[in-house]
């Protein structure tokens, strides 16, 4: 019981530590978005970035996540094709993600 609770404190804790570091991030003037357009795609990545903090097989890999207009890239290295079809459901999953581009590489130590 103790260690569900303290999972998901930290679950929540990495939630909110995204969410900030996201919101950081800069938006400069004329790179084709909206303010609106901005702010999903910061919620967006946000919200990919919480999900592989929580999924035990994603969570040590090395993925970075981009969003642009609603469309995500997802670059990398993963352990394997499961790990890679994991990612690649995870960031469909999200809520406002229109199309998901694949650029992960499975790499077998």
């Amino acid at each position: 019981m103790e260690s569900r609770c303290f999972r998901r404190r930290c679950v929540h804790v990495l939630l909110a530590f995204a969410l900030v570091a996201a919101g950081c991030q800069s938006y400069r003037e004329g790179e084709g978005r909206t303010y609106g357009e901005h702010w999903d795609d910061v919620s967006i990545r946000s919200a990919i970035k919480t999900r592989f903090i929580a999924a035990e097989e994603i969570r040590s890999l090395t993925i970075d996540t981009e969003v642009y207009k609603s469309v995500v890239t997802l670059t990398g290295t993963v352990s394997s094709e499961e790990a890679r079809q994991r990612a690649l459901a995870i960031a469909r999953e999200v809520k406002g993600v229109q199309r998901v581009v694949d650029r992960l590489e499975v790499v077998t130590e």
